[in-house]
């Protein structure tokens, strides 16, 4: 076994030295400036990045081709149902030859594929437990100047932060691996040189579990030799920010490398194989309310949830990609609803790691979007949940230092500018973006409808994986059940006789509705005296029937905030909900654990 290890270090070293050492520019951000820089003379250029002079990474050297959709690879090529296609990657040296990666909608499972476009072969070349270590995720990023080795990025899991756990070459015939001697302190994936001899990447002081892939620093621009196996710091300039931005040709100046904004179609910049999206985003929050946008990293704000912060522009993308971060400057804590429909394929309710509590939904053009920093979700892994349904609330969990939402839009492994319906949005001094996208309960496919229960109400359960409306009468002395995945309304005109026991249970389907402990979520209402419904849209007035004079009102959101209390006057009382959005709220009546569900227009 030593013996082949050691032949297979000999072929890797012989492989790479088969041409000299060409000269090459690195280019990099350093705060508010973008700089190329050639290797072996250190000699820089430098532009200031302006609001409407933006880099164009179009223009960039790309060393290996990779597309995110299957298509792109072969209008053959077809996936099993529930999996996604994550990365592929072409063979230089035969262009039919191309190696991807296909991944479980939900979990961890994967496989790395090779495949050929014009037999229509594909070899299975290793999936979760079998390759280089069982406990991480791999993906393709650049091919050697041997035809049969790739290397390989290790990642912790597909919808993580993507923390980088090394770069190893493989070995695609007889499956063997070996991690390159790059220190874990890198910050971002490397990236091969057009000689197929270097890796570059930006780099922190920090290491391993220690690095801040979010909002830490990368004062360091490091590459590393295939040939000596060695690292070497490019730049260094701390307490700064430095991210490592691709490779270019040589004598190209830094400010050749800018373009007028309004040119730019992002869904085009940086990949033409990336912009295949059919889904159309809306702002990730509440209609009518208006946040700050940073497209250039995070805002930095500080505070408690719910924190006001002022709107600034923001010079360099601290998350050395395309994430954007939402301001949140109206002191109040709102809802974060979903930029187009799909199904949550991720959802963390623990505050944990870089993003803390966070959701992932994947939508039906198998682009994805992620909303990061909350500060509780309501959604579960699984559920089909529409446009503008709520998944959580806004927050500061993770590594945040005050409120505001992390928002990606993610094609494969790559994560792309996006692109809302409502704006281009472009971050301005002191200027906010006021979302369209209306709460719905409404799902995507494949959902079924929602169901309204009218009429006579007897005995019995009533169940969708939707959302139930109910608008009859339930009889004396009945048992009925609304059992959904995803809302109950009590519309106008429900109604609940004496003597008899009305039970709701929520969970795990379309909505918002599971801010509360599962335990809260099953409701039994004995019905002790007849109670009507009576929501009045056109004045934003709630009427409560069925009611004793002195009865403790307490109105609530979903996520369990107390909007409205007071002492009932009368058997019938009012709830003037005129400065609330629309949506869905909870009436409690007295010290009763009895939770009755109303939909406020």
């Amino acid at each position: 076994m030593k013996k082949i290890i050691s032949i297979y270090s000999l072929l890797v070293f012989l492989s790479s030295v088969v041409c000299k050492i060409s000269a090459q520019q690195l280019v990099y951000y350093q705060e508010d400036k973008l700089y190329t820089i050639e290797l072996e003379t250190r000699k820089k250029s430098s532009v200031k990045l302006e609001e409407k002079l933006v880099f164009d990474d179009s223009r960039l050297t790309k060393t290996d081709k990779t597309v995110y959709h299957p298509e792109n690879l072969s209008e053959q090529l077809k996936l099993p149902d529930g999996n996604l296609f994550y990365h592929g990657l072409q063979s230089p040296y035969d262009f039919a030859t191309w190696i991807y990666v296909e991944r479980d909608m939900i979990g961890k499972g994967y496989r790395l594929w090779e495949y050929n476009t014009n037999s229509g072969l594909q070899k299975l070349l290793f999936e979760n437990t079998g390759g280089p270590d069982p406990e991480l995720q791999f993906i393709p990023i650049g091919w050697s100047n041997d035809k049969n080795i790739i290397y390989l990025e290790a990642i912790d899991h597909f919808d993580s932060e993507n923390l980088h756990e090394g770069i190893y070459s493989y070995h695609i015939k007889n499956n063997r691996s070996q991690k390159l001697a790059i220190r874990d302190h890198y910050m971002a994936t490397p990236l091969l040189s057009p000689d197929r001899k270097i890796f570059a990447y930006s780099a922190s002081f920090e290491s391993g579990k220690n690095r801040d892939l979010l909002h830490g620093k990368s004062e360091r621009i490091l590459t590393y030799s295939l040939l000596s196996n060695k690292e070497k710091v490019i730049v260094e300039e701390k307490e700064t920010m430095l991210s490592f931005a691709g490779w270019t040709n040589m004598n190209t100046q830094a400010k050749e490398l800018l373009i007028d904004e309004k040119k730019i179609n992002y869904r085009e910049k940086s990949n033409s194989q990336i912009a295949k999206a059919a889904v159309s985003l809306k702002l990730p929050w509440s209609s009518g309310i208006s946040y700050c946008i940073s497209r250039h990293g995070t805002p930095a704000p500080t505070g408690a949830i719910g924190s006001s912060s002022r709107c600034n522009i923001y010079n360099f993308n601290s998350h050395g990609y395309v994430a954007i971060d939402v301001d949140t400057p109206n002191s109040v804590l709102d809802y974060i609803t979903a930029s187009a429909a799909g199904t949550v394929t991720f959802a963390r309710k623990t505050d944990q790691g870089g993003y803390g509590k966070y959701v992932i939904v994947t939508h039906n053009d198998n682009t994805q979007t992620l909303y990061a920093h909350l500060n509780q979700v309501y959604v579960n892994v699984g559920d089909c949940i529409g446009q503008g349904n709520s998944i959580g609330d806004g927050g500061t969990t993770g590594n945040s230092s005050g409120d505001h939402l992390h928002f990606e839009k993610r094609v494969g492994s790559t994560k792309v500018y996006p692109v809302f319906s409502e704006c281009g949005c472009t971050p301005r001094q002191d200027y906010r973006y006021t979302s369209g996208n209306q709460r719905t309960t409404g799902c995507g496919p494949p959902c079924e409808p929602e169901r309204t229960v009218s009429g006579t109400i007897n005995s019995g359960t009533y169940t969708s994986s939707s959302t139930i409306i109910g608008k009859g009468v339930i009889n004396a002395g009945s048992t009925v059940v609304f059992e959904t995945k995803n809302e109950i309304y009590l519309d106008t005109g429900f109604e609940a006789k004496n003597n008899s026991i009305f039970e709701t249970r929520l969970g795990g389907g379309c909505s918002s509705a599971r801010s509360f402990e599962v335990a809260d979520l099953s409701m039994k209402i004995p019905i002790e005296q007849d109670f009507k419904v009576h929501p009045n849209p056109s004045q934003g007035i709630i009427y409560i029937d069925g009611i004793n004079k002195n009865d403790i009102l307490s109105l609530y959101d979903l996520s369990g905030r107390l909007l409205i209390k007071k002492v009932a006057s009368e058997t019938k009382e009012l709830l003037d909900i005129k400065h609330l959005l629309q949506g869905l709220y909870i009436v409690k009546v007295g010290d009763k654990p009895a939770k009755r569900v109303f939909k406020a227009d």
